[in-house]
């Protein structure tokens, strides 16, 4: 992406992608789920009033459970990423995920209009407290605007910034 400008025709494979999407959603059966569902699943606690403890509570939660990560605000990433760290891996339950729960992160969570320079810098923090995945909240008022050159600079933003570490981080 460095240096890179957006595709000419991003804003009409965006329109594309919202037309395509169906009006309705299928009905769900028990069927329709995979045997290992915690497997799948971000364990989140980003409630703005929660407490370490809480944060706690809920990463060993997400370690009992089997599920893929727990997911915590950028101020206590490192906390729960700690928290996994300490965490025996017998603790985690049988028959679950193999690898214990990763660490991840939102950045401009909850609206995503914050500037592409404090995603940025919350994402490079985010990632050197041990967070293992960035899942960004793309500013809505941009796509809403059909700013497309301004998206993908903000998006490019938080990619520059994960890349900057000495570790691989997925990026959502």
């Amino acid at each position: 992406m460095a240096g890179q400008s957006p595709p000419a025709d991003l804003a009409l494979q965006v329109q594309h992608l919202l037309a395509s999407l169906p009006g309705t959603l299928p009905s769900l059966s028990e069927r329709s789920f995979p045997s290992d569902i915690a497997g799948q699943v971000d364990h989140t606690l980003l409630a703005p009033s929660a407490t370490s403890r809480e944060i706690i509570a809920a990463t060993l939660e997400a370690v009992e459970l089997g599920a893929k990560t727990v997911c915590a605000p950028s101020g206590y990433v490192r906390l729960a990423h700690e928290t996994l760290a300490g965490v025996p891996a017998e603790r985690q339950q049988a028959g679950a995920t193999k690898a214990r729960p990763l660490p991840i992160c939102t950045v401009g969570f909850p609206h995503g209009n914050a500037s592409s320079y404090a995603k940025a810098q919350e994402t490079k923090r985010a990632v050197e407290d041990g967070a293992a995945e960035i899942d960004m909240v793309q500013n809505v008022g941009l796509v809403k605007e059909g700013r497309w050159a301004d998206l993908w600079s903000d998006i490019k933003a938080v990619v520059d910034a994960a890349k900057g570490s000495d570790r691989k981080v997925a990026l959502k």
